[in-house]
């Protein structure tokens, strides 16, 4: 059996080799690839902490451990972990696991307790591993933690994880309307934070049901942060529909000590805010921290916690207590204006400011000729395109500083001609045009590009904001 650890090397921890196999003879665990004292000692803790755990050792057998490149020598606090977990699947006392993908790296006490090393601070970060170890690892957000190797069932779940194959939820319509395919495409490639608007029966709500089959699977992390969490099995990316009466508290987290709340339940999948409008302002008010920084801190008393909540927005909205009236088209309502005018005081400018886009539609639509199948195929094919260019994140995230050179002189002459004054306006405007260009498959933003993602991100809130 082969695994993964660490080893220090010209002041860094760098991943290596650990092969184990069984030899008859004494029960014994023998280092082979120049392992220094320290790790040599650890066979003691290794046999303890089974014993602490009620795991057996092998009664029969000598443990050979080989520890590669074998020219270097091996000085780390964490590998015995790593022999600990090989010995355990060997001898089929775990079962199920499949360790390929992970670094796994942690110190064992003499009761089975498993801790991240100290000295692991100077692991080098650009290597992006996923690192296995104990309490401690939270800096390492491709991390995961067992306190003890009596945990081994959440390794488990780990494993299961990994062989699970997300299967994508139906789509409730087979064609959409040309707008509406766009909007999805966008809305699925660059996960952008969006709200849809529009009158009664526009298909505003079934459009975001349309968005969620066409979102990627689930990754990894994600997956695992919600089944430890949560303790419920993820069949596709997580959703949270919070109905327009929750606290703030349910929103983003609460209690004593604290709880999460919706928007982490929708970490790494998509909140979904039905009649938007509708929210209480200091609910809506209190999204904009996680917006802003992929998380959220709730502190109640003396207990503080950081919970994890990177999402796609999704909210809809009627724009009139009628429901009729639409951006661009005639007024036809019953109400006066100021009544009118009410419903967008609940969003705050900053809080508008964090919605990337903004879609319009009306009852008066075209009919639905485009296959659903056909826009999804195009979404994998700029998914696809987007790998290929080796670019990290979403792009929703996109920033000036990711731009060519080229791309960097055309968006100063568009500033200049546009002055698009908010600096989180004009990233959301960039980020748009950079899915716009995926979507046409290429490798430079555009100023069609630029002219569109204006379009959609700056001229759509000013035509909202009149209304």
């Amino acid at each position: 059996m082969k695994l993964k650890s660490l080893t220090e090397i010209s002041n860094q921890y760098e991943p290596i080799d650990v092969e184990i196999t069984f030899l008859p003879g004494l029960p014994q665990i023998h280092f082979l690839g120049r392992a220094d004292q320290s790790l040599k000692e650890s066979a003691l803790r290794i046999r303890s902490a089974f014993r602490a755990c009620g795991f057996s050792f092998p009664q029969t057998q000598k443990v050979i451990v080989n520890l590669t490149p074998s020219h270097l020598k091996k000085v780390s606090p964490g590998i015995e972990l790593a022999v600990a977990l090989g010995i355990l699947k060997m001898t089929e006392q775990i079962e199920n696991l499949d360790f390929s993908d992970f670094v796994i790296f942690g110190e064992l006490s003499l009761e089975g307790e498993v801790r991240f090393p100290e000295l692991s601070r100077f692991i080098n970060e650009q290597q992006n591993l996923k690192i296995l170890s104990g309490p401690g690892l939270e800096k390492y957000q491709s991390g995961f933690q067992i306190p003890s190797l009596k945990s081994a069932s959440v390794l488990e779940d780990v494993s299961r994880i990994k062989r699970n194959h997300f299967k994508s939820p139906i789509s409730p319509v087979s064609h959409l309307t040309s707008r509406q395919a766009q909007a999805l495409k966008i809305l699925s490639v660059g996960e952008h934070h969006a709200l849809i608007a529009g009158s009664q029966g526009s298909g505003k709500t079934l459009l975001t049901e349309v968005l969620i089959t066409l979102l990627d699977p689930p990754d990894f992390e994600s997956a695992y942060f919600h089944e430890s969490h949560f303790h419920k099995e993820l069949t596709w990316r997580p959703v949270a529909r919070p109905h327009h009466t929750v606290s703030p508290q349910s929103m983003v987290g609460g209690g004593v000590p604290p709880k999460p709340g919706e928007i982490t339940r929708a970490h790494g999948g998509l909140l979904f805010l039905d009649e938007m409008f509708e929210f209480k302002p200091p609910t809506l008010e209190a999204l904009r921290e996680a917006l802003s920084s992929g998380h959220v801190t709730v502190s109640r008393g003396l207990h503080s916690t950081s919970f994890p909540a990177d999402f796609q927005l999704i909210g809809t909205t009627n724009l009139c207590p009628c429901g009729k009236w639409t951006p661009g088209q005639m007024r036809n309502c019953s109400y006066n204006e100021r009544r009118c005018h009410s419903v967008l005081q609940k969003l705050s400018g900053p809080l508008l400011d964090r919605v990337q886009g903004f879609f319009y539609f009306s009852d008066r639509a075209d009919r639905p000729q485009i296959p659903v199948e056909k826009v999804k195929a195009e979404i994998i094919q700029a998914k696809d395109f987007q790998k290929q260019q080796k670019r990290s994140g979403l792009n929703r995230n996109y920033q000036e500083a990711f731009l060519s050179p080229e791309e960097q002189l055309l968006w100063t002459q568009f500033l200049q001609n546009f002055g698009i004054g908010s600096v989180r306006r004009r990233q959301s405007t960039l980020a748009w045009a950079r899915t716009l260009s995926d979507l046409e498959l290429s490798p430079q933003i555009k100023a069609t590009h630029l002219q569109k993602a204006y379009d959609d991100c700056v001229l759509s809130l000013t035509n909202l904001l009149k209304h």
